[in-house]
């Protein structure tokens, strides 16, 4: 995998230096700014663990978010990367003042008429006891793990997809992932949490039905290397389909057989992988419902297990510069590896955007978000009130063209 990453960039730099050698290339540098203020409910973060963090209360939490970004855009190509640091502060009596780094980079590329690559890469490391609501493992939203350990991820996929005509296309691409904990000395985290890579393969097949739907057919292999707990390996197979009802509303679906084969003392098992979702877009006003199944997933915390979510967006305009919007999930995580940790979350949240002026924006908001599951550690109950403000500075700086 170390020999697929050096070859995406090698393939990413020459594309990126041929054409800028050319002069073929415009520069663009934006920047944002975020500051938020919250109080919370839960001042011991949902950990036994960490009970002597407040004496009791309500706590305060105080996030400073700047981040700035780059885009190239040439002939055939885009590329973008973006930094940002995020300085949070808990005032307790212990220590847990943290920082967040967070880097991301795209590559995107038409090397033919008929022939995309997309190469992504990103990177994040963050204390688990996070600001938001929900903490995302491996891109699936289980909710905050009340066992906390400073923690980095870093994520690297190449994407290529081949235009075979008109109505049809070729997908294939490679994907790592690898998510590793400091040492902390509690025997809680040992149970609960694992150093992990993902490695990750897929092939797929589209077509176009006609002006309004699409269908797929989808094989997937995943390969999951956990430090503390069995490795597992899913090999996906998934029928897919996009049909647009008007030109505001839209289903998608999909669905397939999942097997799960343990390198440990968990017996091998059939499951199945399934998803939809509908989403409406009109005049500023927005819907979206979906339902995502997976079997043998990661999820973060735990081996391998079945996790089921399902959420609702729902963003509505109060005028020309307020919005309303409401969120609400709901997941669990079932038995299926002999290391699962079963979780069962319920998180929501309502908040008004106001914007003042072309930069300048004010959100206002509470938060609610409950887990629980087995063991001691695991259990996380937390309402939280806060208010934010943006500035966003896009494409202040021009080079080239």
């Amino acid at each position: 995998m170390q020999r697929l990453r050096i070859l995406v960039a090698a393939l990413a730099a020459a594309s990126f230096l041929h054409s800028a050698a050319l002069g073929q290339r415009i520069y663009t540098f934006d920047a944002a700014f975020d500051a938020l203020f919250a109080l919370d409910s839960n001042p011991r973060l949902g950990s036994s663990d960490f009970s002597d963090i407040a004496g009791g209360g309500e706590t305060t939490t105080y996030l400073i978010t700047p981040r700035i970004g780059v885009n190239s855009i040439g002939q055939d190509s885009i590329f973008s990367a973006s930094y940002s640091v995020g300085f949070s502060r808990f005032p307790t009596q212990s220590e847990l003042d943290h920082e967040t780094h967070q880097a991301a980079a795209s590559y995107e590329a038409r090397l033919t008429n008929r022939l995309q690559m997309i190469l992504t890469e990103s990177f994040i490391r963050s204390p688990d006891f996070s600001t938001a609501p929900e903490f995302f493992f491996f891109g699936i939203p289980v909710g905050n793990a009340a066992v906390r350990r400073d923690s980095f991820s870093n994520s690297a996929s190449m994407d290529m997809d081949y235009e075979l005509s008109q109505v049809s296309a070729l997908a294939w691409g490679l994907s790592h992932t690898v998510r590793a904990f400091d040492e902390f000395e509690s025997p809680l985290a040992e149970v609960t949490l694992s150093d992990q890579n993902r490695f990750e393969g897929f092939f797929r097949y589209e077509r176009s039905y006609d002006a309004r739907s699409d269908w797929s057919v989808e094989w997937r292999v995943t390969h999951q290397d956990f430090k503390e707990f069995e490795n597992s390996r899913v090999y996906r197979l998934e029928g897919g389909w996009t049909t647009r009802l008007s030109p505001y509303l839209t289903l998608r679906g999909g669905a397939g057989p999942a097997f799960n084969d343990f390198f440990g003392d968990s017996s091998d098992s059939w499951g199945y992988d399934a998803r939809a979702s509908l989403s409406y877009n009109k005049a500023g006003q927005s819907l979206s419902l979906s339902l995502t199944r997976r079997s043998g997933s990661s999820t973060g915390i735990g081996g391998a297990a079945d996790s089921t979510r399902v959420s609702m967006t729902w963003r509505r305009p109060l005028g020309q510069r307020t919005s309303l919007n409401l969120s609400a999930a709901l997941g669990d995580v079932g038995r299926r590896g002999g290391d699962t940790i079963e979780t069962r979350t319920v998180a929501g949240e309502l908040s008004i955007i106001r914007r003042l002026g072309d930069r300048w924006s004010l959100r206002a908001g509470t938060s609610y978000v409950d887990q629980t599951g087995e063991g001691e550690g695991v259990g996380l109950t937390r309402i939280r009130v806060f208010v934010s403000i943006s500035f966003n500075l896009p494409s202040f700086w021009r080079l080239g063209g």
